[in-house]
């Protein structure tokens, strides 16, 4: 059995996650996710992405944009059942230096209106 687990390193260097690594728990810090207020945006964007389509249009879309493959995307799902594998991947596009509106804009480009207007709504 291969499995490969993705990490996203908790650090205020803002390091790329590695592979290899145990995922963190939910109850592990986490790290700022372009500075979203967690109430009015962070949280509505996760709870609409963390809800699995049948066309991928949700987190696993964005994960794959980051170049995770297919067994990575699993094995976040998996460790993330309990958690937000949005959040995890969202933590992940931070980690990268990617932006809020290169998120949005990566939301529109895909016809994820929906998601895309949380984000421009917290703005």
């Amino acid at each position: 059995l291969f499995a490969v687990v993705v990490c996203l390193v908790v650090a205020q260097d803002r390091s790329v996650p590695q592979v290899g690594s145990r995922l963190p728990s939910c109850s592990e810090p986490q790290q700022s996710l372009f500075d979203l207020p967690m109430f009015s945006v962070l949280a509505p964007l996760c709870g609409v992405l963390d809800n699995d389509k049948a066309d991928e249009h949700d987190w696993r879309l964005l994960a794959r944009h980051l170049g995770l493959s297919t067994d990575d995307i699993q094995v976040v799902a998996r460790q993330q059942r309990n958690c937000s594998p949005s959040k995890y991947v969202i933590g992940m596009w931070s980690a990268r230096g990617r932006t809020r509106g290169d998120l949005h804009a990566f939301l529109e480009e895909s016809g994820m209106y929906k998601e895309a207007s949380i984000i421009a709504k917290g703005q």
